[in-house]
């Protein structure tokens, strides 16, 4: 698989040297230092009440993520990898290296005047990516090749060619493969729709049909939906998530909720138990307000629970959190907060709260 990796890389070098102008090089780097603390009323695998923990509860104490990228007009190298600190069930240092992954690792090239844009190496690719929450169509951390054609002005279709592709006959390329396409119309409208081959937890093929739209036509307003819709059984769970926003001078407004629709029964029960759920339809809210102060953005949001969305969530749980940017350097630092029910308690009437911290940078 890494021959196969490097030829993909040197194909797509070959092609940025064939099509190079003289433009020369431009080098960046970039990257994020997080870490916090999360503390229960219930135990959390051990008998600590206090535990370090990163923004996301990834299981993580700490995330540390660096890149960077050498770039000319018409080809470039980009290179962004990702290492979490661990601790174990009995608090015990896993160490940093164990948990070092490349989030991206690829070269690029454009050709016909940028009507062809190819990547090839570990990929991340969002020219058709959905606008919403989630952001859907996103092709990260996928091993492969992938065709960005351009044809007309605001027209975006991806062609992507995973590496490997567990589950499926890898010599069937139509099969492995995703395609997406994304119009935008500027100051108007886009639209993107898609369908992904990917492989699930239980390594078996899945096959979901992934959409956007949003309004771009009222100023200070932002108004998009996005959904996913899975084909095999391997995901419990269909998902649709809108989102509204209005800036009124510095101060914005905002609202994303989210619906989870019932796929059916799993077809194994080695399936990740994040992804079950109870109810056949459950639904959450997530509004949030912050105010421009020019070198601080306070921003304070709510999450509420209406039913159970995944097996971790209790119906009525809720979330209250609040963080600040502040510039610092290159970066800026957020620093935030949460007062939250059910994180990992039997009762969605268990408070806990968590802590947390982080540096982003670009240089």
């Amino acid at each position: 698989m890494k021959k196969v990796l490097a030829i993909l890389v040197a194909t797509a070098l070959v092609g940025a040297y064939v099509f190079a102008d003289d433009a020369a090089p431009v080098a960046k780097i970039n990257g994020k230092v997080e870490t916090g603390f999360l503390i229960n009323t219930v135990k959390l695998g051990s008998d600590n009440n206090l535990t370090l923990a990163d923004k996301d509860d990834s299981g993580k104490c700490a995330r540390i993520e660096l890149g960077g990228s050498i770039s000319a007009p018409d080809y470039g190298v980009v290179v962004n990898f990702r290492d979490d600190y661990a601790l174990d069930s009995t608090g015990a240092d896993n160490g940093l290296i164990s948990g070092l992954t490349f989030q991206a690792a690829y070269a690029w090239a454009n050709a016909f005047n940028k009507m062809l844009v190819t990547k090839a190496g570990i990929l991340s690719e969002t020219s058709t990516a959905t606008a919403g929450d989630d952001g859907f169509l996103k092709f990260d951390t996928r091993q492969g090749i992938s065709f960005n054609v351009n044809p007309i002005a605001g027209l975006a279709i991806n062609w992507m060619i995973p590496l490997s592709a567990t589950g499926r006959d890898t010599m069937n390329v139509l099969a492995n493969s995703t395609v997406a396409a994304k119009y935008t119309m500027d100051k108007v409208f886009y639209a993107a729709v898609g369908i992904e081959n990917t492989t699930a937890v239980v390594n078996k093929a899945n096959t979901d049909v992934a959409f956007g739209v949003g309004l771009l036509a009222v100023e200070n307003l932002t108004l998009n939906a996005e959904g996913k819709f899975f084909l095999d059984k391997v995901t419990n769970r269909h998902e649709i998530n809108e989102t509204v926003a209005y800036t009124m001078d510095k101060l914005t407004l905002k609202l994303v909720s989210y619906q989870y629709l019932k796929n059916g029964d799993m077809v194994s029960s080695a399936s990740k138990a994040g992804d079950l759920m109870d109810d056949k339809t459950s639904m959450k809210f997530n509004p949030s307000v912050s105010y421009d102060l020019g070198a601080v953005k306070p921003t304070v949001g709510f999450t509420y629970n209406t039913a159970k969305c995944f097996v971790d969530d209790k119906a009525g749980s809720w979330d209250l959190n609040a963080n600040v940017a502040i510039p610092a350097g290159a970066g800026k630092i957020v620093v935030g907060g949460d007062i939250l029910t059910n994180n990992g308690s039997a009762k969605s009437t268990d408070v806990g709260g968590k802590l947390y911290t982080s540096y982003e940078f670009t240089f």
